[in-house]
């Protein structure tokens, strides 16, 4: 069983309807139209309006459900749930990236060098050196908004956007590397 997964168990009086937290609406609407046929085809002497159904959370199970399998664990229902690994792992490297990108960027106006949110050049003095308390690897940074603009045909949200090989390609066509 997976956190995709809907399982239904009838324990006479009262039908439990599990549905884990990746199940799709149309996974838990089809559930529930599952279940009200399996009631109407019942063929045991119960009346529907005597049969209680009771959907359950998942980790949130009731002692009435868990007591139908006698070798159930909460460490596993537990585990049912945890993240897939995959998935996991996905979104630690986004994570890491996205930390990454701002330090880079945080990198650009701290310790010695100065901060190009307030510190601005022209693009022809970036080009000729590297002005005092300028990051070298982030020269781009230093030019006005309409100089990076005009230089690099796109904004700075763009130019976040960008792989490091395709802004290495700009810089050096500009200047700026």
């Amino acid at each position: 069983m997976n956190n995709n997964d809907v399982m239904v168990l009838d324990a006479f009086q009262t039908i439990y309807m599990w549905i884990g937290r990746g199940a799709n609406k149309i996974e838990k609407k089809n559930a529930q139209k599952k279940v009200d046929a399996y009631i109407q085809a019942l063929q045991d002497g119960r009346k529907e309006e005597d049969v209680e159904i009771c959907e359950v959370e998942p980790c949130g199970e009731p002692p009435s459900f868990t007591t139908h399998f006698p070798e159930w664990e909460e460490e596993v229902s537990e585990q049912w749930m945890a993240e897939d690994a995959f998935a996991a792992a996905q979104k630690k490297i986004k994570d890491e990236s996205a930390s990454d990108k701002a330090a880079v960027q945080q990198s650009a106006g701290s310790g010695d060098f100065k901060d190009p949110s307030f510190t601005k050049y022209t693009l022809d003095e970036l080009k000729a050196g590297i002005p005092d308390g300028v990051n070298p690897a982030k020269k781009e940074y230093y030019l006005s908004e309409d100089e990076f603009k005009a230089c690099f045909n796109m904004t700075y949200e763009a130019w976040e956007g960008l792989k490091d090989w395709k802004r290495k390609d700009f810089k050096k066509k500009a200047g700026l590397f």
